[in-house]
């Protein structure tokens, strides 16, 4: 900025650059020495949260994984971005992230689409039978622990097609492809709860999320016993 003839823009420069490393957060870089260090990394930030709130459309949420579905979802991702092998640890680190939904003082409220409780995309069909057996649990955890899930009959009162992270109130995750995008601007963390609010509303929980997962359960039994009939 010297050189433009601007030296006292630098300051003010170098925070909004600061800002803007911290918005976009490329998962290549973050992940060069590990996955572990990414789950870490979540486990010190969740574990500070009191109030954490997750909407996801495609793939069960971190706090509700099993061992092996989070194995499928890790080794995809360290193989995408040239990770290190250390999906074992980042496993442990991940379930570890699951005791806090245990902690006396925090909130939690998780809310999927049905389209989570069908889909094989992130694990093959025996993982996804025992996750979804998880995911039954999930709905009695008690009242610190909201689970809902939005059946396919629900009419969504805005359109979304990517999966969120409410942190505090105060910063909101979204993940993409190849980077975290982290949006702590007032007006952005407003829209989010806005939409994760309409979004909930329109969930299903205890009884009827229970009987909505058994249901998925029952049926993809019987398209297993038809299939093993027709061979």
């Amino acid at each position: 900025m010297g050189a433009a003839g601007r030296p006292e823009s630098a300051e003010d420069l170098a925070g909004e650059l600061a800002a803007l490393e911290s918005f976009y957060q490329e998962y290549r870089r973050r992940l060069r020495s590990g996955m572990r260090f990414r789950q870490q990394e979540a486990f010190d930030a969740e574990e500070k949260a009191r109030v954490i709130r997750v909407f996801d459309t495609h793939y069960v949420t971190a706090f509700l994984q099993t061992a092996e579905y989070a194995r499928h979802m890790l080794t995809k991702g360290a193989r995408l971005h040239g990770a290190p092998d250390d999906v074992d640890e980042a496993v442990g680190i991940r379930m570890r992230r699951q005791e806090l939904l245990y902690r006396p003082g925090k909130s939690f409220h998780l809310v999927v689409s049905e389209a989570v409780l069908w889909s094989e995309a992130a694990a093959p069909r025996e993982v996804m039978t025992a996750q979804l057996d998880r995911m039954v649990a999930a709905t009695t955890l008690g009242p610190s622990v909201k689970f809902g899930v939005i059946p396919f009959t629900a009419q969504w009162p805005v359109f979304l097609d990517h999966g969120f992270w409410i942190i505090d109130d105060e910063y909101v995750i979204v993940e993409t492809i190849a980077a975290e995008l982290r949006l702590t601007r007032p007006d952005e963390v407003q829209t989010y709860l806005k939409v994760f609010e309409q979004l909930a509303a329109v969930a299903s929980y205890g009884s009827a999320a229970r009987a909505l997962i058994t249901r998925v359960l029952l049926d993809r039994d019987g398209q297993f016993v038809k299939g093993q009939k027709d061979l």
